[in-house]
């Protein structure tokens, strides 16, 4: 409430909401309506009602805060060129990052635990109705090693269930398979 629908948005902007990505490929936008009352802007700070993302997007803000805070706009080719803006500082960047890592070693995301590897990691469980029905598509995001961080992913399941249940042992099993490749 005291962050108020101006600056809410404006970080979510920085994230990369409300705006198509760069890369020349077909990509969906995420979105985060500004918030028009109170309930809204409870609601979208995390993540519920209107507000819709997308894996990229959310793989890119797991790399952003990877990256000290830096957010780098998602491209195709690896030696393309890169476009960085800081979004949050490195302080904060590092607060997120230790944050992330109590949610795989004792929380929410503890699926996603790797034995050697320190993975920082956030669950997520997106309400949506379907046929009148409620039913939940299960997040997983995550980046490792938390410490040198070289993999970021976002995993989500649609109807699966919940997201330290269903996506965080799904980002695990992506974790293992790459992390080997990239050390």
């Amino acid at each position: 409430e005291d962050l108020g629908a101006r600056r809410l948005t404006r970080f979510a902007e920085a994230f990369g909401f409300n705006d198509k990505p760069s890369m020349p490929l077909d990509a969906a936008m995420s979105s985060f309506p500004f918030p028009e009352d109170l309930g809204d802007l409870m609601w979208g700070s995390i993540g519920q009602a209107q507000v819709l993302a997308t894996p990229l997007e959310m793989a890119t803000i797991a790399a952003t805060i990877a990256n000290d805070g830096k957010r780098m706009e998602p491209r195709v080719e690896l030696r393309g060129p890169k476009e960085r803006e800081r979004v949050v500082s490195r302080r904060t960047a590092a607060v997120m990052t230790r944050l992330m890592e109590n949610v795989v070693q004792g929380g929410t995301g503890t699926a996603a635990n790797i034995a050697g590897a320190r993975v920082a990691g956030k669950t997520g469980t997106a309400e949506v109705d379907v046929n009148g029905k409620r039913m939940n598509h299960a997040w997983f995001i995550c980046f490792a090693p938390a410490h040198d961080p070289q993999v970021a992913v976002a995993v989500v399941s649609e109807l699966g269930g919940v997201g330290g249940e269903v996506a965080a042992p799904l980002a695990r099993g992506i974790l293992t398979s790459v992390l080997p490749l990239v050390r």
